[in-house]
């Protein structure tokens, strides 16, 4: 899962970095895509494992918002409040971000979010659904009503992305959400067929985005991120794509994508704005000429490195303190569960 990351947000790089190319790939778009599903499958498998094993639903309920708070809010508003310092267009937006609804600055200002910023609306997205999601796992009791519900919200999204075209708002996007939580129902409670046939199913879900793709390229995109998922969950990669996957900075560059996607945006226009472009432009390029208008070239690796840094800087002295709170709750939760005979 953590190769996943690595993908998702290396495509979201190459989107905010290397524009002129990513935008013809609609790398931004498959980037965040990929996250939604994994995110919806994580979450939903471990909503409904919980469920299983028979805890409350207060406690559920309770455990789940504790971790989401660790694992996001620390460095999330910890950015934010460095923002108010030092970027003096960050307080049109402040309101937005501070509430997680930056996904609908647009719509009720008729503006497009500050540059730096904009990015926070796939942060805003999860929030919100977040927000409805637990309850809806696990106060319905019956599984099919529980699958029911994951069809019916996943169909509404669609229909309405379809109608609208719409691209940051949550009834729009949480399709790929729900796609990961309906992957995560079809893996626990149909795990034969789930774990079987691996390749035929795999096959007929690129068909599908295939076809997709001459209709809906986005919502083709999506089904493609679903395929990804479905085979990483059953540690189904092979040869070149399981050796990239599983190498050792390709898992820590996923395992640290939260910061890296947090901090990108403002780290590179500082970077931007403070030394590459004052740089690039004193230098002759008559030796290269074409060189001067591909910066990316530079750029990318350059960018892709620095927020790899301070993200690392960020998981080490800020978010892994918070994250051992995590695994304690964890640990607390096994320590609890009776004992049975024999184990």
């Amino acid at each position: 899962m953590d190769g996943l990351r690595f993908i998702a947000i290396t495509m979201v790089l190459i989107e905010h970095f290397i524009y002129q190319y990513g935008k013809i790939i609609h790398a931004g778009y498959f980037g965040v895509d990929l996250f939604f599903v994994l995110s919806g499958f994580l979450i939903t498998e471990g909503l409904l494992l919980n469920r299983e094993e028979d805890m409350t639903q207060k406690k559920i309920i309770t455990n789940f918002y504790i971790k989401r708070f660790l694992r996001i809010f620390p460095i999330y508003y910890l950015v934010l409040f460095i923002a108010w310092f030092t970027y003096p267009e960050f307080s049109n937006v402040a309101p937005w971000a501070f509430t997680y609804t930056v996904n609908y600055y647009e719509f009720f200002t008729g503006e497009y979010p500050p540059n730096a910023f904009s990015h926070l609306w796939s942060l805003s997205v999860e929030e919100q659904f977040y927000i409805f999601w637990p309850f809806l796992i696990i106060f319905i009791r019956s599984r099919k009503a529980v699958l029911f519900s994951i069809l019916l919200v996943m169909t509404a999204s669609l229909l309405y992305f379809i109608m609208y075209t719409n691209y940051v708002m949550l009834q729009a996007r949480m399709f790929s959400l729900c796609f990961g939580g309906l992957l995560a129902y079809i893996k626990l409670y149909h795990s034969g067929s789930y774990s079987s046939n691996i390749s035929r199913n795999s096959l007929i879900i690129l068909v599908s985005a295939i076809i997709l793709y001459f209709i809906q390229h986005n919502i083709a995109l999506s089904v493609f991120s679903l395929m990804l998922v479905y085979l990483a969950s059953n540690n189904a990669f092979t040869g070149i794509m399981k050796k990239m996957l599983e190498h050792p900075a390709v898992l820590y560059i996923g395992k640290v994508s939260y910061g890296i996607y947090l901090y990108h945006k403002p780290l590179g226009i500082l970077i931007t704005i403070y030394l590459f472009d004052p740089l690039w432009k004193s230098l002759d390029f008559s030796f290269f000429p074409p060189l001067e208008f591909n910066s990316w070239i530079v750029k990318f690796p350059l960018f892709y490195g620095a927020a790899v840094g301070v993200a690392y800087l960020s998981y080490r002295f800020i978010e892994a303190p918070f994250l051992k709170l995590k695994k304690r709750l964890a640990a607390d939760k096994q320590v609890s569960r009776p004992v049975e005979a024999g184990n």
